[in-house]
């Protein structure tokens, strides 16, 4: 049987599956054509408040859907950032968005392993809840942006279900677009569509083949402002101790916090720092003699970054400027965690997809940036999954706590719904431009 390939990338999540055109007249976008286009989500003002509690009412999302994203979280954040030492930055969210679409495709005993992995019960469930998460978590105002996109990029003659076009557009908004995976300007334009979604962050380049089919991408990107900024007069210049032991120098924002929330137990300590959209970013630090790599457990990652409670006080931060890129492999790691059929030629069940037979992922990877300044933080990630068919406060009162991150410690970036949109380990701070 003639193989035929299926990319999928998430944060930027890409998909490569087969699929035809769905009735819209197609538009030329410059090595692709659009087929069809998602309603726009509407843009609101960082104060006005009215409209952004519609937003929530009009959308509630399920806990069953928030606990199922959280454990998803964890667990593969467990396997992922212990499988190499350095600097790790991995978005959960952007995996289980491409995970959930893909779902949306699968039959018989592959979409009971897609529904074990991604903690649901059925797919229109999974989908619904998706759809109302996607509405809630979208930002785009003066002070910054949170923002998810999809896209379905399909082989010319490609038979792809309109059931499973439909689902991908009205709870993922994803557009679809009709490509020529034999020509180099389809890759081109896949490219040049996650730019466009990450703000120019991400620019990946995307190698296709003659075998692929369809592709299925989704794109996070996040900007947004600490409440409280660093003044960048308050900089320091101190050394920073690498897991491996070597000191180099880095610049630190200094900043001291009252009535701030401070997190201690037996092998760590930590604060949050509040973002104005989206949410906060937790950072952990490792206590005197312990390795982070032994933090990176999921029980430890939950307790750290879930909904734990802190000791509130005057916390003196030291915290190193970083900007950094990192790639990951992600296939072995979900087929660890029991989605194993959809890896098997003879077993892979995407029936919901295409009448086409043999379709199967080969691989998934995930590509990222995060980086923080005095200002804010500002990150974003694809993930590419490849498959192939065959009281009044008084400071003096409070506890003062210093925290110096000054050897390598995580950080976790989660939204007000308790989402985790971002998850790593600084290892070796490098400068933010």
């Amino acid at each position: 049987m003639k193989k035929k390939f299926i990319k999928w990338t998430a944060g930027v999540t890409a998909l490569m599956m087969a699929t035809t055109g769905c009735g819209a007249k197609p538009e030329d976008t410059g090595g692709s054509r659009m087929l069809t286009e998602p309603a726009a989500l509407q843009a609101v003002g960082y104060e006005d408040y009215d409209t952004q509690w519609t937003i929530r009412e009009e959308n509630p999302v399920d806990d069953s859907l928030l606990e199922a994203v959280n454990r998803f979280s964890w667990k593969t954040a467990s396997e992922i950032l212990r499988a190499k030492e350095g600097n790790r930055n991995y978005s959960p969210l952007s995996l289980y968005y491409a995970l959930a679409m893909a779902a949306q495709g699968a039959k018989g005993n592959t979409q009971e392993e897609f529904l074990s992995l991604l903690g649901m019960e059925d797919t229109k469930k999974l989908a619904e809840e998706c759809g109302n998460l996607f509405r809630r978590l979208y930002e785009d105002n003066e002070c910054g942006k949170l923002k998810m996109a999809d896209s379905l990029w399909i082989q010319n003659g490609f038979p792809v279900k309109k059931e499973f076009l439909a689902t991908a557009r009205a709870d993922f908004y994803a557009s679809a677009f009709q490509v020529d995976f034999t020509d180099t300007s389809a890759g081109e334009a896949m490219g040049a569509w996650v730019a466009k979604e990450t703000e120019g962050l991400l620019k990946p380049a995307f190698n296709t083949s003659p075998n692929e089919v369809l592709a299925i991408i989704n794109t996070l990107y996040l900007n947004d402002e600490w409440v409280d900024r660093f003044v960048e007069s308050g900089n320091t210049k101190d050394s920073f101790t690498t897991r491996s032991g070597e000191e180099i120098t880095c610049e630190y924002m200094n900043g001291e916090y009252f009535s701030q929330v401070y997190y201690q137990g037996e092998e760590y300590e930590g604060t949050r720092l509040y973002l104005k959209n989206s949410g906060s970013m937790v950072f952990m630090l490792p206590k005197e003699g312990q390795d982070v790599q032994n933090l990176l457990t999921e029980e430890k990652l939950s307790e750290m970054f879930g909904a734990g409670e802190g000791v509130y006080g005057t916390v003196k931060l030291s915290l190193p400027k970083f900007s950094f890129d990192d790639s990951m492999e992600l296939g072995e790691t979900v087929q660890a965690l029991g989605l194993k059929d959809a890896f098997e030629t003879e077993r892979a069940d995407f029936g919901g997809i295409s009448k086409e037979p043999g379709i199967y992922i080969s691989r998934i990877k995930q590509e990222s940036h995060l980086g923080i300044n005095e200002k804010g933080v500002e990150a974003a990630a694809y993930t590419a999954i490849e498959m192939e068919a065959g009281a009044a406060f008084d400071p003096a009162a409070q506890e003062t706590y210093v925290l110096d991150l000054n050897r390598p410690f995580l950080f976790g970036i989660i939204s007000d719904m308790g989402v985790p949109l971002f998850v790593g380990v600084c290892d070796r701070p490098t400068a933010a431009e």
